[in-house]
């Protein structure tokens, strides 16, 4: 649990918050999600006797696009939701 409230605030402060275009913070997301799954899969995959290789790779295509969607779709929509949700107030 306390992973994922990392790799959020982490999604925050490395791909969102400074990107100017919800295309930026694709990038930026994709790229953390990246780091973060090549070191978990590919530890796991040397230091562990039965873990696949085929694992790594789609783990790490999974953390990848999934970083990735969410920065984009935080960039694009939940920050407009958030503000105009603050505003009504």
């Amino acid at each position: 649990m306390l992973v994922w409230v990392a790799g959020g605030i982490g999604m925050w402060f490395l791909a969102v918050k400074d990107s100017k275009t919800p295309h930026e913070a694709l990038f930026k997301g994709a790229l953390l999600g990246f780091v973060g799954y090549v070191l978990f899969n590919f530890t796991n995959y040397f230091l562990l006797r039965n873990y696949d290789l085929k694992v790594a790779y789609v783990d790490t295509i999974y953390g990848i696009v999934v970083y990735g969607l969410l920065s984009y779709i935080y960039k694009k929509y939940l920050i407009k939701m958030i503000w105009i949700g603050i505003c009504k107030y």
